[in-house]
């Protein structure tokens, strides 16, 4: 049951850019069974570094839980949050090499300068659990409400959505064959109801080109302009799943396992005019020269199923040594997003195969393993010249790795680590489909035996964690990425970054802790991500950087 301890916590933060952290909570309980425990907390920052990149987010959450004299508990979590995300665009090569010089990333390539994500969410969930015998039952309700505006390319979004779901699950304590075991058992389900408007940018530039037909050279803001479309979809999932594990000795755990999946997406639209990638501009569908697909009334039907079995061991070889392995297969449903853009998308269907060593010592541990995994129907993203950003399946990929994290106690209070992990993702089989400039129409080209994008071969970071007993504390940890390539044709390679180091140095006491958190401490500029259109080997590279060097003074009180 939870603890009978009355307090709360104040956290406070100011760095770089303007940045500024706010947190309080509070924690009590009401006589023997009633538990609870408000918080609230302000985020912001101006992120000045670039230009359209300021942030804020406020969050309140109150937590009632109640304990029966039985022992049975109810947990319930109510939040909100309301957040404002304004979200600068990638870099086009010079703009990437002003970057690379100054520390300042002021521009945004494109037309689109004005994107961002403002959101509103209020969610609700209460947790049952309760003994009987052998039984444990754990049923779940939740729902969740968001409200969405998004500007992004071409057309600015405003959604709503309603998400009702629940869980129930059941555990059982049992023998089979002598063998001591526990089944879990269950049933989820969710259902999504969303209606999204969307809108032309209502301030912009653009010029006029062949047959009329206008191209947007620049928004100016993001207010909405003119209704262009409205669409609704409803999307149910639910599922079966049982699990058995089981114990045949101390050193021994082998579990089994089948999940049965289903979802099923109706969305419909109706529209009145359409963004139209080719020219760059907006189309009304009054206009002779509409395309009557982007027009009107539409609705997409479709159902995916899916059969999830697994089986998975643990073996304890030593009090410090144990081995496990699991063989599963999985599907994953593409994104709404995915699937309103291609209507044509399958299942993403997994196999995974996995061995790996675990090891746990008062001074050291790690973990090691290698993993397997043929996948078919990959979604996979297909960038045009023109901005359109598309997805289709790729007939089979295989992805396999090597994973490693371990840290060893080499002084009192001071501990080193560190990670790395091998991948190699490739195509095996995949023809894109996509516009050639050159050809002025659609061409078909085999990516297969290639590598997948933005995914580097190489990772690791390192780390030193140090705690006196006096309460003084520091922490240093690094990242590398490896070079990796930008495209489905491999046709160029980013070369990653190295070393991207965060510093902490603080003091710490039961009541207070204040800490001063510095990352990218050696104000490296470099790209999170670096990407080419389907124009390879001539088009056009977009880079998204990351933030330069910055700073936050956190000081915490406990009472």
């Amino acid at each position: 049951s939870p603890l009978k301890r009355s307090g709360g916590a104040l956290k406070l933060g100011a760095g770089a850019y303007d940045t500024r952290n706010y947190h309080l909570s509070y924690s009590d309980h009401v006589g023997e069974n009633f538990f609870y425990t408000l918080s609230g907390s302000r985020r912001e920052s101006d992120n000045s570094w670039r230009r359209w990149n300021e942030f804020w987010t406020n969050q309140l959450s109150f937590q009632p839980s109640f304990v029966l004299p039985d022992g049975s508990s109810l947990e319930t979590n109510l939040s909100y949050t309301k957040a404002s995300l304004q979200l600068p665009g990638s870099l086009d090569h010079s703009m990437y090499k002003e970057y690379k010089d100054s520390g300042e990333a002021k521009e945004t390539e494109g037309p689109w300068q004005y994107s961002g994500r403002y959101s509103e969410v209020l969610y609700f969930s209460t947790k049952f659990t309760k003994e009987i015998g052998n039984l444990e039952l754990k049923p779940l309700l939740y729902g969740n409400k968001w409200s969405h505006l998004h500007p992004v390319t071409g057309r600015i979004n405003r959604a709503d959505t309603m998400t009702y779901g629940g869980d129930l699950q059941a555990n059982y304590r049992h023998s089979l064959f002598g063998i001591k075991g526990i089944a879990a058992t269950g049933v989820s389900a969710r259902y999504d109801d969303q209606t999204t408007d969307y809108y032309k940018y209502r301030d912009y530039l653009y010029t006029v080109g062949f047959g009329g037909l206008t191209r947007i050279t620049q928004v100016l803001s993001d207010n909405r302009g003119e209704h262009m479309e409205e669409e609704k979809r409803r999307a149910l999932l639910w599922g079966v799943y049982l699990q058995e594990s089981l114990y045949p000795s101390e050193r021994l755990l082998v579990d089994v396992g089948v999940r049965y999946d289903e979802v099923e997406f109706d969305i419909k639209g109706t529209s009145t005019s359409y963004f139209n990638w080719s020219s760059g501009g907006y189309v009304d569908c009054s206009s002779p020269s509409a395309d009557p697909d982007s027009c009107g009334y539409s609705r997409i039907k479709k159902t995916y199923t899916s059969v999830s079995p697994r089986v998975a061991s643990t073996f304890k070889l030593t009090d410090i040594f144990s081995v496990f392995g699991n063989i599963s297969t999985g599907v994953q449903t593409p994104t709404e997003s995915e699937f309103t853009a291609n209507p044509k998308l399958d299942l993403v269907k997994t196999q995974n195969y996995e061995v790996g060593v675990k090891a746990r010592h008062d001074k050291w541990n790690f973990d090691m393993s290698y993993y397997y995994s043929p996948v078919k129907d990959e979604v996979v993203r297909v960038l045009q010249a023109d901005g359109d950003t598309q997805y289709v399946n790729a007939g089979e990929t295989l992805k396999q790795g090597f994973e490693f994290t371990g840290s060893v106690a080499v002084l009192t209070g001071l501990r080193l680590g560190g990670s790395y992990s091998f991948t190699e993702y490739t195509f095996e089989d995949f023809v894109e489909t996509g516009y050639s400039s050159a050809a002025r129409a659609t061409v078909e080209r085999d990516r297969s035996g290639n590598y997948l994008p933005f995914i580097p071969k190489h990772q690791y970071s390192l780390f030193a964690n140090y705690k006196h007993s006096t309460g003084i504390k520091f922490k240093v940890q690094t990242f590398s990425w490896g070079e990796y390539y930008v495209d489905n044709a491999n046709s160029e390679k980013y070369h990653g970054y190295d070393f991207v180091t965060n510093v902490m140095l603080g003091y710490e006491t039961k009541k207070f802790d204040i800490a001063l958190n510095v990352e990218n401490v050696f104000d490296k500029h470099y790209a999170v991500e670096v990407s080419k259109d389907f124009e390879a080997p001539i088009g056009e590279l977009s880079y998204t950087p990351a933030a330069p060097i910055s700073y936050m003074v956190r000081l915490a009180y406990n009472f």
